[in-house]
C-alpha cells in the first residue's frame, strides 16, 4: 500500500531539474560559480522529496490501518463501478491504475475506498499524482453528474460526454460547476435541499460524482478518522435526499449490503448488470 504526495513529487521534479540546469551551466562555462550550488540545491531537493514521500507513506499505511478497525473494511476487488467510470480521476489523459482496494459499510451500505494512481502524459507536469476515491453503489437509474468545487474545476476534469448545467441559484453557482449528461434529470437529482446541502461549510470541498453506477468523490490528500467520516457522510446525504419519486421501479438509491459480496449485492438491485 503506497501512494506519492505531490509534495514528494514536485521536489523531486525541481531538484532534478537544478541539477540538469547546474549541468548545463557548467558545460557552457566551466565550473562557474552557478553551477555546483544549483546542482546541489537539486540534490538535496530529490533526497529531501524521497524522505518526505517515505514518512507520508509510513503515516498513510499507519491511518489506513486504524480506520479498517473503526469502519470493518476488507480488502477486495476493483469494483465494476470504479472500472466504468469515464470522470477524473478514474479515467484521465494518462495511463491509470486502481489499487488499495477496501470495503466496508456505512449506515448499512457498500463504501469502497481506492487509490489512483494517475500518470500524466508530460513529466514536466509533476510526475505520478495519487488521488483517494471513496464510493458507494448506486442504482442504475441515477443520472450521470458531475458536482465539482469551482475552485477545483479543470477542462480535463470534466465528465466526459456531459456540459455545463447552470442553476437559478447564483450563490450555487459561485461554488459549484455542474456537468452532467441531461439537464432535466439533473436539475431533478440536484434540487433546492440538495443545494443547500452542499453549499454548508462541511461540504463545499468535497467533489460529488455519479457516474459508473456510484456516487464518488475524490481528495489529492487522504482523509482518514473524523475528516473521512465528514466525507462519506457528505455522500451519504445527497445520496439520500434524492428524490424517491424518481425511482419508478423501486429499486432505491444507495446499495444495501446484504451479503459479502459487492458485485452480488449491486447486481441484485440492477438486475443483470453487476
Amino acid at each position: 500500500m503506497k501512494y506519492r504526495h505531490s509534495l514528494r513529487n514536485w521536489l523531486v521534479v525541481i531538484g532534478s531539474a537544478s541539477i540538469f540546469a547546474g549541468r548545463l551551466v557548467h558545460k557552457a562555462h566551466g565550473p562557474a560559480l552557478l553551477g555546483a550550488p544549483l546542482a546541489f540545491a537539486g540534490v538535496v531537493a530529490v533526497l529531501v522529496g524521497f524522505v518526505v514521500g517515505s514518512v507520508l507513506n509510513r503515516r498513510y499505511v499507519r491511518a489506513v490501518a486504524r480506520d479498517r478497525k473503526v469502519w470493518g473494511w476488507a480488502s477486495g476487488s476493483i469494483p465494476g463501478w470504479a472500472a466504468r467510470s469515464r470522470t477524473f480521476p478514474l479515467a484521465a489523459v494518462g495511463p491509470v491504475l486502481l489499487d488499495d482496494v477496501v470495503h466496508g459499510y456505512a449506515n448499512g451500505n457498500w463504501l469502497t475506498m481506492l487509490t489512483a494512481h494517475v500518470k500524466p502524459k508530460a513529466r514536466l507536469l509533476g510526475g505520478q499524482q495519487d488521488f483517494q476515491v471513496i464510493g458507494m453503489p448506486v442504482a442504475d437509474w441515477v443520472p450521470r453528474v458531475q458536482i465539482m468545487p469551482v475552485g477545483k474545476m479543470r477542462t480535463a476534469y470534466q465528465l466526459v460526454g456531459g456540459r455545463t448545467i447552470d442553476f437559478e441559484s447564483a450563490a450555487f453557482n459561485a461554488v459549484w460547476h455542474v456537468v452532467g449528461d441531461d439537464a432535466r434529470k439533473v436539475h431533478d437529482v440536484v434540487h433546492p435541499r440538495a443545494m443547500e446541502r452542499l453549499l454548508l461549510s462541511d461540504a463545499r470541498d468535497v467533489p460529488v460524482i455519479i457516474d459508473g453506477g456510484a456516487i464518488w468523490t475524490w481528495r489529492a490528500s487522504f482523509a482518514h478518522g473524523d475528516e473521512f467520516g465528514r466525507i462519506v457522510r457528505v455522500l451519504y446525504d445527497f445520496a439520500n435526499g434524492i428524490p424517491k419519486h424518481l425511482d419508478v421501479d423501486g429499486k432505491g438509491v444507495l446499495v444495501a449490503r446484504r451479503s459479502n459480496n459487492l458485485d452480488a449485492d449491486v447486481a441484485r438491485v440492477n438486475g443483470a448488470r453487476g
